[in-house]
């Protein structure tokens, strides 16, 4: 991190972009404890929160209430396709099914790509994928 101090101090603002929460990356970072980073900011979570270190301020929008509707509707949308008993991980603003543990992970991947069963949330979002884990990402960003 001193490196990154030093490059603050050279450039002026320093902005870390990352998939983690900003209270996270700012956490693990130990961005606050490093010299020359005075006009740092994170932005988290690929644009929904940010923190800006002059303020000390973490600015975060509420969890869109689509992801609580996934969320219950999740067991019930596995269920229907007979993969087996997948892990549904809820992160506050993403859901996660991870099926790395199941007899035939891609094939679950495979199914849910072509039938679609999250095609009614679609409007608000959109659907990735990554190493054979089905991930619904949150869609509102910080400006």
């Amino acid at each position: 991190m001193a490196a990154l101090g030093r490059l603050g101090e050279h450039i002026g603002t320093v902005v870390v972009i990352t998939g983690r929460p900003a209270r996270t990356a700012v956490r693990l970072g130990r961005f606050r404890e490093v010299a020359g980073l005075g006009s740092m900011i994170v932005v988290g979570e690929y644009g929904v929160g940010r923190w800006d270190v002059a303020a000390d301020e973490y600015r975060l929008p509420p969890n869109p209430p689509e992801i609580s509707a996934v969320t219950d509707e999740l067991p019930k949308i596995l269920d229907s396709l007979g993969p087996g008993e997948a892990l549904i991980e809820d992160k506050g603003r993403a859901v996660a099914v991870h099926t790395r543990s199941l007899p035939d992970p891609k094939g679950l991947v495979m199914i849910l790509v072509i039938s679609r069963p999250f095609a009614p949330y679609a409007s608000w979002g959109t659907t990735g994928w990554q190493d054979c884990s089905c991930v619904l990402p949150r869609t509102r960003r910080m400006r």
